[in-house]
């Protein structure tokens, strides 16, 4: 909490924002809001006192400096003080250091967008193994009638050597397509899931 006249001169803040800026509460004692702002916030120091006239505010992330010269960004609440009269005697501001918080908040955003990564992927390897099973298979089949037609006579018999080779080549294509498929679900699995034998 901080306590501040109507000029914006601290007068009296808690032990809490204190310690968080990195001083003791005497320092602060008479120093401007300015002080403890980083230069960023000078157009919300200097509207302040007008601002708070009009409304008071909720949640502001206001960027301070500390003691050390670290700039930190606080949630500030602000509203006035006023004289029996209503007129603006001094400002109250209450600060809540909820980095922690934002920090848990965007790691949450992260953790979700790879389950929905992880979810697509699980989807895009099913789709892709169906019709992958179709070529290795027919890719197989291919190879074992060419390996059992006869060498001569046959109007295979002049390419079969291409077409075995052609083959081998479209089916370490495959592979290399399972390959990826295969590192593809690892994105779906879970950390928990237990590998282990089973009984078949």
């Amino acid at each position: 909490v901080l306590l501040l006249d109507a000029a914006g001169v601290i007068r009296r803040p808690n032990g809490a924002i204190a310690h968080l800026l990195g001083h003791e509460p005497a320092e602060l004692v008479g120093r401007s809001l300015g002080d403890v702002l980083a230069p960023e916030e000078l157009a919300f120091e200097e509207g302040l006192a007008a601002a708070l006239e009009k409304a008071s505010f909720r949640d502001r992330d206001t960027l301070f400096c500390t003691a050390g010269g670290e700039t930190i960004s606080i949630a500030v609440n602000g509203s006035a003080h006023r004289t029996a009269d209503g007129h603006l005697a001094g400002i109250v501001l209450v600060a809540r250091d909820d980095r922690q918080l934002k920090a848990a908040q965007a790691q949450l955003v992260v953790s979700d967008r790879m389950a929905a990564m992880g979810s697509v992927a699980a989807g895009v390897a099913h789709e892709i193994n169906n019709p992958l099973s179709f070529v290795i298979g027919n890719l197989d089949y291919v190879a074992e009638e060419l390996a059992k037609a006869p060498k001569s006579g046959d109007p295979l018999s002049a390419v079969g050597d291409e077409l075995q080779q052609a083959i081998a080549e479209a089916r370490r294509g495959a592979d290399r397509v399972r390959a990826i498929v295969r590192d593809l679900k690892t994105l779906s699995w879970s950390d928990s899931e237990n590998v282990g034998p089973v009984d078949v």
